[in-house]
Formats: C-alpha cells, structure tokens, sequence
C-alpha cells in the first residue's frame, strides 16, 4: 500500500490490512469473524467497524457500497469504481414509473 501510515506493523489494525492485501470486497461480518480466526477473539462488530473507518479515512481502505441497498458494510483496499468495472455490475438499477401497472380497459 502507497499511502503513508498504511504499513502493516503489527496488532488488530494489521490484522486488517493483511486481510483486506488481496483487493477482494469483504463485509464487516466475515472481516470480524477471520480476524476470531487469526488471533483476536471476541472482538465487538462496533469495534471492529470503528478501525475500518478510520483506516477508510486515512486512505488504507475504501467502503464499498454496492447498487443494491444493503446495511451491510463492505471494505476493499481498491477503489470502489474498480469492483464496479470489474464485475460489470450497473451502478443503478431503476424501474420506470409504467413497470408493474396495467393498462386501462
């Protein structure tokens, strides 16, 4: 990672960085449960999304927000439009105002 203070050195915020090295989009959820995995049991879900947005805010990572609306939250080390680009998913999905109305008889 180039952004300066994104270094791994070590403890929860490591952790999370090395999970996240990869690029792949991975929710709050499975981040909490993998770090259980790896040493840090019984870590709280706010905890763990407070480090996430403050490693966001520095740069470190990126929320990713998907086109559906989700209350999940979802964390890469990419941008968010390259996971848009990648898996050629809309940005929006809408339907138009005639969609599921019939027609007057």
């Amino acid at each position: 990672m180039s952004t300066p203070g994104c270094t791994a050195e070590s403890g929860l915020r490591a952790a999370i960085l090395t999970l996240l090295a990869g690029g792949r989009v991975v929710s709050t959820s499975e981040i909490r449960v993998r770090l259980a995995d790896t040493g840090f049991p019984g870590l709280h879900q706010e905890r763990v999304y407070r480090l996430l947005h403050a490693l966001a805010r520095t740069g470190c990572i990126y929320r990713i927000h998907p086109p559906a609306p989700t209350r999940t939250a979802f964390w890469s080390t990419r941008p968010p439009d390259t996971h848009i680009a990648r898996q050629g998913a809309p940005v929006t999905t809408a339907r138009t105002p005639e969609a599921g109305r019939t027609a007057p008889s």
